[in-house]
């Protein structure tokens, strides 16, 4: 179960602990609102060695360690402290989903839900799509054609001078 300790000071920096659901090895949280909360040291402070923060863009945070059943950990906010912003949080060992909640900070307290809206898998980073752009299309067509049309007229200049 995700539980908030301490209070979101002036640094703006919350302790976190992570326990009573068994062992997980992966942690992943999406950020709702505001986008780009987190700074790029946004998840670290583990409680255990062997624990690292593997992915960070600012909007999806993930970390990876050994198997624990009880982790300690802080989050750095970069949005003011009266801004509320909701975050998803999911625990994983493996490839099976140990817990997720929903995290919301409303500008003076946390409040953890069991429930989320977020139903992702299990991720190492983010996905990028691989479909290229229609402009990077467009000018690959352009090219073939030029390449085309200056073979073809090298062929008709060395037929005619043979010819």
């Amino acid at each position: 179960m995700l539980a908030a300790g301490g209070s979101a000071d002036a640094a703006w920096v919350q302790r976190f602990n992570e326990s009573g659901v068994g062992a997980f090895d992966h942690l992943q949280m999406q950020i709702e609102a505001p986008a780009g909360f987190a700074t790029p040291s946004g998840i670290n402070g583990f409680s255990l060695s062997g624990w690292a923060d593997t992915y960070n863009d600012g909007n999806l945070l993930i970390a990876n360690g050994v198997p624990a059943g009880n982790l300690s950990f802080n989050l750095r906010f970069d949005s003011p402290r009266n801004t509320s912003l909701t975050f998803y949080f999911q625990a994983w060992l493996g490839d099976i989903l140990k817990e997720e909640a929903t995290v919301n900070w409303g500008g003076g307290s946390w409040k953890i839900g069991t429930t989320t809206a977020w139903s992702a898998p299990r991720q190492e980073s983010a996905v990028v799509s691989s479909v290229p752009a229609p402009s990077t299309l467009l000018l690959t067509g352009a090219g073939l054609i030029a390449i085309g049309y200056v073979r073809r007229r090298r062929s008709r200049e060395r037929r005619d001078s043979f010819g």
